[in-house]
């Protein structure tokens, strides 16, 4: 019987649509960048298809393959979001897995990641049952330049926080614990908030007047260190 693993679409080729828009296969109907907006060597190394590899590298079904009349995944069930492991990366980016996990009060995922657009902004992993007690959350976040100083805080399921500021354009690492409590619940709920919440307009960065918070670009769960 053929599996995932026996694919090789996403390492020889990419097709490419009337209107630029680009898919991994000819079986996929999801796009994973637009040449409109993106080169061809920005989508063959972007985020969007790495993650799809990895996923066929460890015999697990892409969103991006859901639906697809593909022999690789025919009779296998594919109705729902693999869920993550201990050990996965997670993006945010457009295109990649992470879309599933955005729950609230976030803006349209853009190429990099996807910025907040509240105080508040939530994501909510489905729990495996191989978190561990003692195991680390790495939270990749960016921010956007800022006249005064911007407090971040993230929580997971309302008990462990950490907190830190920024004011300047760049991406910075949170690393959050995952608690023997936190193992235990079906979800683990990650909340974001950010002390100000202004547009690109408002902080003198360019005429955007979406109000913006904070960026997530990944999150990587990863065991407890030795």
């Amino acid at each position: 019987m053929a599996s995932p693993r026996q694919c090789t679409a996403p390492w020889t080729w990419l097709q490419i649509m009337t209107d630029g828009s680009v898919r991994p296969c000819c079986f996929s109907k999801r796009n994973i960048g637009n040449l409109q907006n993106n080169s061809i060597e920005d989508i063959w190394n972007g985020e969007a298809i790495k993650e799809l590899r990895r996923y066929i590298g460890h015999n697990r079904i892409h969103p991006l393959c859901h639906n697809a009349p593909c022999k690789f995944i025919q009779g296998m069930d594919y109705d729902n979001v693999d869920p993550p492991r201990l050990g996965d990366r997670i993006f945010f980016g457009q295109y990649a897995v992470g879309s599933a996990y955005l729950t609230k009060g976030w803006h349209t995922q853009e190429y990099w990641g996807c910025w907040s657009k509240d105080e508040q902004a939530k994501i909510s992993l489905p729990n495996t049952d191989n978190l561990l007690d003692g195991a680390t959350a790495d939270i990749e976040l960016r921010g956007l330049k800022s006249e005064c100083s911007v407090s971040v805080s993230v929580t997971t399921n309302a008990s462990e926080t950490v907190t830190t500021e920024f004011s300047h354009f760049g991406n910075f690492l949170i690393s959050i614990p995952i608690s023997k409590k936190i193992v235990d619940m079906t979800y683990l709920d990650i909340t974001i908030a950010a002390s100000h919440v202004l547009s690109p307009a408002q902080r003198g960065i360019n005429n955007d007047e979406r109000p913006i918070g904070v960026g997530i670009t990944s999150i990587h769960i990863h065991k407890p260190s030795p």
